[in-house]
């Protein structure tokens, strides 16, 4: 039995018969085989690459399908070009094929590529053409008619200056406007708010001081904000009770209207009473489905208190405006907002907080509404915000 004992390595260097050579065949089929997996891998991945650069500039070309033909051509051809150089490609991309269908409103983007092989090129397939192919229709978009009121402070103590240098009052102007960029930033289109925004304002001191009625718009309201000047005392019941009527007797009443009250201090009021009047006021407008945003602009704790408690609940902006009559419950904006003042629910009066902790923690349950600006930065990052998150409110996409 010893002589049939022998190592693969002695019969690797067995020159006696044929296995030395079946041996280094079956090597090089094996290397061959592995090469051959490579290329077919290579293959798999660079398709895989194909068809996510014709994905990502088929969403890109239907995003702007509307603007000039050979606009919306060069751009899609340049973000391929881009998305290309940052693949780290290992192939040769050929000119894309891009086609606007307006007629049946849909981009077709296909990209055709040489890819060169490792071990096939022995077999003559020395280079792979290979494709991907995306189809996506047109994002048409639809806006959301959209109602905004301001209570807007403009107490004496908004004529202090901010550590920037700014009056808070200059501060309050320049937020106002950015406001209203952020929301047509959120659209492709800003054309498209023409006749679907409306705002009015309301500012206060100890009384009404200043009013814009509601209009299709805010140039006008711009206008007459940037004419406000800083003097008196605070009382911010009468601004919430003309915002409140401006939203509730407005002739223009869609059925998927969204409202939105928009609510800023400096101070708190200057009498306990007109902070439990102004609450009630908040409680109303959100039980009708208005929702409100409030920014504390360095306000001392006092201020802050009405404040958060005249915000919206977090999970509001899930819902739509409820219809008029049935407590707000209409298209789902019934997430707290029937809780009346001082019962300890969402519509907890100013005075109903137990302590600063209580405060703190319900400035977490009302975080998508209410802002604690400490600063003049922090206050326009606030509005900004505000902006941005109207805009995604109203905005629908469809394809």
């Amino acid at each position: 039995m010893k002589q049939f004992r022998k190592s693969f390595g002695e019969f690797a260097k067995d020159e006696c018969g044929g296995f030395a050579i079946a041996f280094a065949v079956s090597v090089a089929m094996l290397i061959l085989g592995i090469a051959v997996s490579m290329d077919f891998r290579h293959m798999a991945s660079t398709r895989a690459t194909l068809n996510d650069l014709a994905d990502s500039a088929a969403l890109a070309g239907a995003k702007i399908a509307d603007i000039d033909d050979d606009e919306r051509r060069e751009i899609v051809e340049e973000m391929i070009e881009t998305n290309a150089k940052t693949n780290g490609r290992a192939f040769s991309l050929g000119e894309p094929t891009i086609i606007f269908d307006d007629d049946a409103r849909e981009v077709t983007v296909r990209l055709d590529a040489s890819l060169e092989m490792l071990m096939m090129g022995m077999t003559g397939n020395k280079n792979m053409n290979l494709s991907g192919t995306s189809v996506v229709g047109y994002q048409t978009l639809e806006i959301d008619p959209v109602s905004i009121a301001f209570a807007l402070d403009v107490s004496g103590s908004m004529g202090d200056v901010t550590t920037d240098g700014r009056t808070k009052i200059e501060v309050l102007k320049t937020s106002t406007a950015s406001l209203f960029d952020a929301v047509e930033d959120s659209l492709p289109d800003p054309s498209l708010l023409e006749d679907k925004i409306r705002s009015g304002m309301s500012a206060y001191n100890t009384k009404m001081v200043e009013e814009f009625p509601m209009d299709y718009g805010w140039s006008g309201l711009e206008s007459d904000v940037n004419a406000l000047v800083a003097g008196g005392g605070t009382n911010s019941t009468p601004a919430l009770q003309n915002a409140y009527n401006q939203l509730k007797n407005d002739p223009v009443q869609p059925d998927n209207l969204r409202q939105f009250v928009i609510f800023m201090t400096d101070g708190d009021n200057n009498q306990p009473v007109w902070d439990e009047e102004s609450a009630e006021l908040c409680w109303q407008m959100r039980n009708e489905g208005i929702e409100i945003f409030s920014v504390a602009f360095a306000a001392p704790d006092k201020g802050q208190y009405l404040l958060v408690d005249c915000a919206s609940p977090n999970g509001t902006k899930k819902g739509k405006k409820g219809k008029k009559g049935n407590n707000g419950n209409g298209n789902g904006n019934g997430n707290g907002n029937n809780s009346g003042p001082g019962n300890n629910g969402q519509g907890n009066a100013y005075g109903h907080f137990k302590n600063k902790k209580d405060l703190e923690d319900r400035k977490k349950d009302k975080s998508d509404y209410y802002f604690d600006a400490a600063d003049a930065k922090a206050f326009e990052d606030a509005f900004k915000s505000i902006g941005q998150e109207i805009g995604e409110l109203n905005i629908v996409i469809k394809r």
